[in-house]
């Protein structure tokens, strides 16, 4: 909800600042007029940055508590060659096609400082990228590698990593979270739960528990 509303704000933002653009740009009165335009275009320029930024924060999902956020089931096509399946939380499925033994997701978080945590204020997250690995370590630094983004970012707008890079920022830590690399089997099933730290990724079926048993 949080991010939801925060969407609202920048949206209700970008567009009074458009609003004063056009003010701006077309006052009759032509006094100053060049440093009006220059003022205008700014601000025009801002109110889109704003939208984008509003569009790419709407991507996030609030976290109340650890909670699935994903699950993903595997198919074997050859040797070391897996379908991925990953279906989200509201039922959106997306395929992948990941070469090796080994998977892992992880995700970008969002989480408020105080004082808006004390004000009960959840972290949001948004699902970051699956991942093939090789047991061998020979096979991993020669072989072909799989790498697939799960929730893309929004006109190359990334707010994630804008907080990331200015930890200095008074209200909001960026945190980046991963489930260890689990085996990928034929037919295995696994949930994804997020806690306000990170991912944790469980089996759901036998081939899943029997593969991750094997593997340990």
């Amino acid at each position: 909800m949080v991010f939801q509303i925060l969407t609202v704000i920048c949206l209700v933002l970008a567009a009074l600042l458009g609003l004063l653009t056009i003010k701006i740009l077309f006052k009759r009165d032509w006094f100053l007029g060049w440093l009006r335009g220059m003022t205008g275009i700014f601000v025009l320029l801002l109110s889109c940055a704003v939208a984008l930024v509003s569009l790419d924060v709407a991507s996030y999902h609030q976290l109340t508590k650890e909670e699935a956020v994903a699950s993903i089931s595997f198919a074997k096509n050859a040797e070391q060659q897996f379908r991925a399946t990953v279906v989200g939380t509201n039922g959106t499925e997306r395929q992948y096609e990941l070469s090796g033994d080994l998977w892992q997701i992880d995700a970008q978080i969002i989480k408020w400082k105080k004082p808006l945590m004390g004000l009960g204020i959840k972290p949001g997250y948004r699902l970051g990228r699956i991942t093939g690995r090789y047991y061998s370590l020979e096979q991993e630094r020669s072989a072909e590698r799989t790498v697939y983004e799960l929730d893309k970012t929004t006109f190359g707008i990334d707010i994630w990593h804008w907080l990331r890079d200015n930890a200095a920022f008074p209200l909001v830590d960026a945190l980046y979270g991963n489930a260890s690399f689990l085996p990928m089997s034929d037919g295995a099933l696994y949930t994804i739960n997020l806690t306000g730290t990170g991912l944790i990724a469980r089996p759901l079926n036998e081939p899943a528990e029997k593969a991750v048993s094997n593997w340990q």
